[in-house]
């Protein structure tokens, strides 16, 4: 039987996972997300329609960056704070593109590719809905926009993203990377992936007091084009994530979308759309 697949994969931050290179399926990030949606939706959905994996790579950047604040702990204090600007610098200026298999940018693609992968077998045949958090929009951005331009030449239709259902993100920070090029190109749902997708079928949440989230129309170019029109293909709309008060309207707020019900009542929505969409309805 179909199911909808869906990716989730995390940004800045630290994340942790007992086997980070085993079962993309043991939820450990994405947990709160997953648990949100099961009391929304139901045991039964969660378990018969729904392929649930984590993309999960902070192990290839989090031992060389631990092993920076271990240094630099002896010359200053290293707070919540510290560590976070440390993570966003770090984690910013490392994946960077390149064609090296060894670089961070293709270990990192290997882990999207290895998940997609996965879903592909899981799915049946089924949608694929994306969910990222912070720059793992972007990677999955890069993804798939590498993917579409260049296919594998033994990649499936899914792993091409045409069953792409929607892409849903949160905390995202595309802006911050693709400034500097004066032609704006964002990525482009595969005409194939038409049956499968919902409208808008990128939808984008951000904090106005997370600096590290940002919303994407006004980045201008091809994602002010994307959100135009009465039926647009993307939305950015405004979220409080965080609680109390004081998390929501600091820098803290970036890692609180995960158990934030500003996030969990819209990603339920589309879900419900794109089950509704494919005949998978509840």
């Amino acid at each position: 039987m179909s199911k909808l697949a869906i990716a989730v994969i995390h940004g800045i931050g630290r994340h942790e996972k007992d086997d980070p290179e085993g079962n993309t399926a043991t939820r450990a990030f994405s947990a709160p997300l997953y648990d949100a949606l099961r009391l929304r939706l139901g045991d039964s959905v969660m378990a018969d329609k729904i392929a649930w994996r984590e993309i999960f790579w902070g192990d290839v950047l989090q031992p060389r960056q631990d092993a920076l604040e271990q240094r630099l702990s002896q010359h200053v204090n290293i707070g919540t704070l510290r560590r976070l600007v440390l993570s966003v610098l770090g984690d910013a200026a490392n994946y960077t593109f390149s064609t090296s298999e060894s670089s961070t940018y293709q270990r990192i693609h290997a882990r999207v590719a290895q998940v997609i992968s996965e879903l592909d077998a899981e799915a049946e045949g089924g949608p694929l809905l994306l969910v990222a958090h912070s720059l793992g929009g972007h990677i999955l951005s890069n993804f798939i926009y590498d993917t579409v331009k260049r296919p594998p030449e033994d990649a499936s239709s899914f792993e091409q993203f045409q069953s792409l259902a929607g892409l849903f993100t949160f905390g995202c920070n595309i802006p911050v990377f693709v400034f500097q090029h004066e032609q704006l190109e964002p990525i482009a749902r595969p005409p194939e992936a038409e049956p499968f997708a919902v409208q808008p079928w990128w939808r984008n949440y951000y904090g106005p007091s997370d600096v590290l989230g940002y919303p994407l129309a006004p980045a201008g170019g091809g994602y002010a084009t994307l959100a135009e029109g009465p039926d647009p293909a993307l939305i950015d709309r405004k979220v409080r994530p965080g609680f109390p008060f004081i998390v929501s309207h600091s820098l803290l707020s970036h890692t609180a979308y995960w158990k934030s019900r500003t996030i969990h009542g819209p990603l339920e929505e589309m879900v419900r759309e794109v089950l509704a969409k494919n005949g998978m309805g509840i």
